[in-house]
């Protein structure tokens, strides 16, 4: 029986599926990047594998899945500084999936590549026409495969519940990272990441959208590289930095006590999720769906009845909101499969 092998790669882990051809999953590998010769032992025991399908953060343009090639990994590795960790992590990926399975055809499956719908006047920045077409600096958005998935899981509910598919929909994808994003006809309108996916609300450890002159100030006022305020807005940010932890379920038990700097951190991010709500119904003239996904927004009644208080005004009723655990490595079987 040929076999599809899924890859998710992560900045601490990486997910591992094994499809049969129909898309029933046969085994399901999570690896933490510490546990080397546990992955490999796994990689070298799979047998039939047919084709490979790889997540990969930042594929710039890139509107669809596609075959791995030399010039394929070349775009990749130029969309490394706008997706540092990712991209240099995919690309180790593909590099060791080359080694391991030197013969079996690669593809990449790009969560840029969703968002390339959203319109101009929404992806592009009010910077110098010559440097952004220089160096290709736009709002790309990120989740894209994720917001995909959750879209068809929508769809399935609303058939079984005999309900026409909304039109105007926005996803709270909150998790590890944290995004919102707008749907429209099925195609993204608009969303909160965007060159990079530090930008947007704020996350676990990544500060989401701050003012762009904070680097160069912090840079100055600390004696630190731009890279190691980068860092700092990446990774000691968000909850972490605002409550010196990364654990959100903690946070929000606390938040719900009173506690003064979980209850700051979770107000912080339930107001910028609600902006957001706000800001992309206004654009769209519309909602008609609510849908909450992530491990924080599948998981979490607390923060999403908190986000609902928030939104109550725009009409939404019960059977507008949905609660989606999203299944990224299904999406990336059904995009190759055929290929």
């Amino acid at each position: 029986m040929k076999k599809i092998l899924i890859i998710n790669p992560g900045s601490t882990s990486t997910k591992y599926k094994v499809f049969d051809n129909n898309g029933g999953m046969l085994d399901e590998f999570v690896y933490k990047i510490t546990e080397i010769k546990g992955e490999e032992r796994f990689l070298y025991s799979l047998k039939d594998i047919e084709k490979i399908g790889i997540r990969i953060v930042h594929g710039g343009d890139i509107s669809k899945t596609s075959k791995i090639t030399k010039s394929l990994k070349k775009k990749i590795i130029e969309y490394i500084d706008f997706a540092p960790i990712h991209n240099k992590q995919d690309i180790d990926v593909i590099e060791k999936m080359e080694k391991t399975f030197p013969k079996i055809v690669k593809y990449a499956s790009f969560d840029t590549a969703f968002h390339t719908t959203i319109p101009e006047y929404l992806s592009t920045y009010a910077i110098p026409v010559k440097l952004a077409k220089k160096y290709k600096i736009k709002k790309y958005g990120f989740h894209g495969i994720a917001i995909q998935s959750a879209y068809r899981e929508l769809k399935e509910k609303r058939k079984k519940q005999k309900l026409l598919m909304p039109k105007k929909i926005i996803f709270a994808h909150l998790g590890g990272g944290c995004s919102v994003t707008a749907v429209k006809n099925g195609k993204s309108f608009c969303t909160s990441m965007g060159l990079t996916p530090i930008s947007g609300i704020m996350m676990t450890t990544r500060s989401g959208d701050v003012d762009s002159d904070l680097d160069k100030i912090l840079s100055h006022k600390e004696n630190k590289t731009i890279d190691e305020i980068s860092h700092i807005l990446s990774f000691e940010s968000g909850f972490l930095g605002l409550t010196g932890t990364k654990d959100t379920l903690s946070i929000f038990r606390k938040a719900q006590k009173g506690n003064k700097k979980e209850k700051l951190a979770f107000d912080i991010f339930v107001a910028e999720i609600t902006e957001k709500i706000w800001g992309y119904a206004g654009l769209m003239q519309g909602i008609d769906a609510l849908v909450f996904s992530g491990g924080i927004g599948y998981g979490n009644t607390y923060l999403r009845n908190e986000v609902l208080k928030r939104v109550k005004k725009l009409g939404l009723t019960k059977k507008d909101i949905y609660v989606i655990d999203v299944d990224e490595e299904k999406v990336i079987f059904d995009e190759i499969k055929n290929l």
